[in-house]
């Protein structure tokens, strides 16, 4: 039996035309969308980019989440990695036109993405649910604390000790700590029963200090 390709005209014409009918609008998106728009995390030629030093180990995508990597390591990855994909100014288009797409309609998103790219592409941040987390904000690995903290700085103050020949921290004091007990931290990211997820409901913004 054979099947026709997709038409991306006639498919795009038909997304168009139930928008317009819409009263309201669910966005639900997962890595794919953030893949397509450019950061695909199994790229292995744009991880040997960013990350030469892990590559010369025989790391090869960014899924590191669980791989046992001295702390030295472990954060220059996660410097090097938020500070590409979730600090970026630049615009992202398809963000964009996704957002376009939607316009003036009564809208809600719910992603697994943890980059931020529909809040810096123009959706409104109240109306978006992450409930994987978000790689602007870190937490205490145990945790001590239901509280977050701000990422950006942390990642700057990492990338001013980074080294991209080794893929290390160099300075021992820019690895972060607890602010609250002075112990291990973690991004604020769902990868077990230690994620502090307050900061994910919707219409909150969670307990966050600089």
């Amino acid at each position: 039996m054979n099947h026709a390709a997709p038409d991306p005209e006639r498919a795009a014409a038909t997304l168009r035309s139930r928008l317009a009918e819409a009263d309201r609008v669910l966005i639900t998106a997962g890595a794919g969308l953030s893949a397509a728009a450019g950061y695909d995390y199994g790229d292995e030629d744009r991880f040997r980019e960013l990350f030469p030093a892990l590559h010369g180990h025989g790391l090869r995508s960014r899924y590191l989440v669980g791989v046992p990597l001295p702390p030295e390591l472990l954060w220059g990855y996660w410097a090097v990695h938020i500070n590409d994909i979730r600090f970026s100014p630049a615009p992202n288009p398809l963000y964009r036109r996704l957002r376009a797409l939607v316009g003036e309609k009564d809208h809600w998103v719910m992603t697994s993405n943890v980059d931020g790219l529909f809040a810096r592409n123009g959706f409104p941040p109240e109306r978006i649910f992450t409930p994987q987390g978000d790689y602007g904000r870190y937490q205490c690995a145990i945790p001590c604390t239901g509280a977050v903290w701000d990422s950006e700085p942390l990642v700057a103050r990492l990338l001013a000790a980074y080294d991209p020949g080794t893929g290390a921290v160099t300075d021992p004091g820019a690895l972060p700590r607890c602010p609250d007990c002075g112990g291990a931290v973690q991004i604020n990211v769902r990868v077990g029963p230690e994620f502090v997820d307050a900061p994910t409901a919707p219409h909150t913004t969670g307990s966050t200090t600089g």
